[in-house]
């Protein structure tokens, strides 16, 4: 009868907020456009409160998109895209001061694995940072990325960004994938990531 607070995040908020940013990038009228920023900064400040860890995915997913938007010139979804960032990130922080003020064991416990994580990046060869590691602490990614459904999405996705050329919104699709692809493979990003967001970032990706 019992739920965990991922599961909400994960299952309704996370899609909630993807939905209102879709809906606020493809907004055609200023009115329109306004509404769906409200209920998108709204939503992402719901998600990092109830579990920080999708709320730093939606920021990775937005800043790859605002990326991407940069690269192709796409200067409007670059503006809507970098406003998001800009309230979700300051949101966020004010919300991990309070949280650290008033959970002190949890942000030790964060303090204690970002140690392990720095440790880890000195002491292993550089080797095993860039290639497949052959240390078992530098697998960062959770293994159950590589059950069920995962792989063949993984497969099939270049083939669903093909078939969406020329829409309004591929960059979000090429340039998420591709980050967080290279973020998964790559043990020295993966570390890099966790230590820069949430100690457990890379457990069970969304």
């Amino acid at each position: 009868p019992y739920s965990h607070a991922s599961d909400v995040a994960m299952t309704v908020l996370l899609p909630g907020v993807v939905v209102a940013a879709l809906s606020f990038f493809s907004a055609d009228t200023p009115r329109e456009a306004w509404c769906y920023f409200a209920l998108t900064a709204a939503l992402g400040t719901m998600l990092s409160i109830v579990h920080v860890r999708e709320s730093v995915q939606f920021l990775g997913y937005t800043a790859c998109f605002l990326a991407g938007c940069l690269v192709t010139r796409r200067w409007l979804l670059a503006g809507r895209a970098a406003a998001i960032v800009a309230v979700l990130v300051a949101s966020t922080l004010l919300y991990v001061l309070y949280h650290q003020a008033n959970v002190g064991h949890v942000a030790s416990g964060q303090a204690e694995v970002k140690a392990q994580k720095l440790a880890l990046l000195k002491s292993v060869p550089w080797k095993s940072l860039v290639l497949v590691p052959v240390e078992r602490a530098m697998y960062c990614v959770s293994p159950t990325l590589y059950h069920g459904l995962f792989p063949g999405l993984l497969l099939l996705a270049p083939f669903v960004c093909f078939m969406a050329r020329g829409a309004r919104l591929r960059p979000l699709m090429l340039c998420s994938l591709l980050a967080y692809v290279l973020i998964i493979r790559l043990p020295l990003l993966s570390v890099i990531y966790e230590y820069l967001t949430y100690s457990e970032a890379m457990h069970t990706p969304v």
